[in-house]
C-alpha cells in the first residue's frame, strides 16, 4: 500500500533545528507491504522512522526494508542480536530482514536511516515485545551492499505473510531539520 509524505508537520520554532515530521500514515486495510515515496535523504541526511505494527496472521511475519524498489535480498547485508528471556543469539545474513513478528503481536519498531557521504545505505533497527513473563529484544544493523553513493528516494517494508500488516498499523518518519 503506497504512502505519500504529503503531511508535513514539524515541531519547535519556525527556524529551528530538530525534527520535522514528513509521514503519518495509518492502515485502513491490512497490507503485505508499506511504501513510501518521495523521500530524499542526500538531502536529509537522517531520517528516524517508527513502525507502530500489528501482525494480524496466523503466523510470524519477517519484516524486510528495501530501498530503491531493490528487492534483491542478497544486495543487503544484515546483523542481528535477539533476546528472549535468559537466551541471547546473533544472527548474520545476506538479506533485507528487519525483525520477525509472531502472529498476533503488536510491537514498535524503531530505525535510523542514514547514509554516509559516499557510502552504503545503513538502516539501525530496535524492537521490543513481551512474551508472557519474558522481555524480548532485537536488535539489528542493516546495509544496502548493492547502494554504495545511491540516494534513497524509496523505502519499502513487506513481510511474508500476506496482509501481515494489519489495520491499524502505523508508520511515522521525521527528518533532521537544521
Amino acid at each position: 500500500m503506497p504512502l505519500g509524505g504529503g503531511s508535513s508537520v514539524g515541531f519547535g520554532a519556525s527556524g529551528s533545528t530538530g525534527w520535522e515530521k514528513i509521514v503519518d500514515e495509518t492502515l485502513i486495510a491490512a497490507a503485505t507491504s508499506i511504501d513510501v515515496t518521495s523521500l530524499d535523504l542526500d538531502t536529509d541526511a537522517l531520517y528516524k522512522i517508527y513502525l507502530l505494527y500489528y501482525n494480524p496472521t496466523g503466523a510470524t511475519n519477517i519484516i524486510s526494508c528495501f530501498f530503491n524498489g531493490d528487492t534483491t535480498a542478497t544486495n543487503y547485508d544484515y546483523q542481528s542480536l535477539t533476546g528472549s528471556g535468559a537466551a541471547v543469539s546473533t544472527v548474520h545474513g545476506d538479506n533485507a530482514q528487519v525483525c520477525a513478528v509472531y502472529a498476533g503481536r503488536y510491537v514498535t519498531i524503531v530505525g535510523d536511516l542514514s547514509a554516509p557521504v559516499g557510502a552504503n545505505p545503513i538502516g539501525y533497527w530496535e524492537q521490543t515485545t513481551k512474551d508472557g513473563s519474558d522481555m524480548n529484544f532485537y536488535l539489528n544493523h542493516l546495509t544496502w551492499t548493492a547502494g554504495s553513493g545511491a540516494n534513497v528516494n524509496r523505502i519499502t517494508f513487506t513481510g511474508n505473510q500476506a496482509n501481515g500488516f494489519g489495520i491499524g498499523t502505523r508508520l511515522i518518519i521525521f527528518k533532521v531539520v537544521s
